[in-house]
């Protein structure tokens, strides 16, 4: 846990890396079957673009220091 808890080690690393693979496959999948024209996928994929997009709004207020 101390190794995880610190965000600069190889363990925190993959970690946050396999998230990222996850969230990255499960974003893919939702275009493919919006881009064939699933109704719901193309109504989740939306959702997921802007929770992503109030996320990075988020980081981008609270990690800035004026």
């Amino acid at each position: 846990m101390l190794e995880w808890n610190d965000k600069d080690t190889l363990v925190r690393h993959h970690y946050d890396r396999g998230i990222l693979q996850s969230q990255f496959a499960i974003s893919n999948s939702l275009k493919g079957l919006a881009d064939k024209g699933n109704i719901t996928a193309v109504q989740e994929f939306k959702k997921l673009q802007l929770e992503n997009e109030i996320e990075n709004l988020k980081t981008q207020f609270f990690n800035n220091e004026y």
